[in-house]
Formats: structure tokens, C-alpha cells, sequence
């Protein structure tokens, strides 16, 4: 759409999520529904719907759904292209 920033409505089902990656920019996260659990830079959390993260810049992150339903959220990118490396 010619914007300046990138988002993603995330939909994980039970388990599923996304692995070990990281940005050359910051990620936010804004959980709508279910209970993620994020692994930022070696450091677990757990957060449920009306919760906000952010990942700085150059940090490894993953986050999976730990909830019993679907979790629901939505990915912001601050550049108009997504850039990830992936672990390997």
C-alpha cells in the first residue's frame, strides 16, 4: 500500500509460532488473544491478550503459543520491506 511500515496479523495455533530469527530494526508485538510465550535475547516471558513487546533491534527472539485455543496478534515492522535472518 505504499507505506512506510510492514504488520502481520498472526493467527498460531496450539504450539506453533515462530522460530529463532532476528531484524536489523526493532518488533513489536501487540497480543490480541491466547498466551504467548516470547523468548527475547535469552529471556522468557509469558504474556496474555492486551500486551505489548518490543524487540530491539539485532536480538534473536522466537515466540510459540502456549494457550489452548488460537492466539491472535498483530507483528509490527517499522520499514516498508520485512528483513529477517533466521537461526541456523
Amino acid at each position: 500500500y505504499g507505506a512506510n511500515v510492514s504488520f502481520f496479523v498472526v493467527t498460531s495455533a496450539t504450539g506453533k509460532g515462530a522460530d529463532k530469527h532476528r531484524h536489523p530494526y526493532e518488533e513489536i508485538f501487540v497480543i490480541l488473544e491466547g498466551d504467548i510465550e516470547v523468548i527475547n535475547d535469552g529471556k522468557m516471558q509469558r504474556l496474555g491478550g492486551g500486551n505489548i513487546v518490543v524487540i530491539p533491534a539485532n536480538t534473536w527472539h522466537e515466540f510459540k503459543n502456549r494457550s489452548s485455543q488460537n492466539a491472535l496478534m498483530v507483528n509490527i515492522h517499522p520499514v516498508p520491506k520485512m528483513i529477517q535472518e533466521d537461526w541456523s
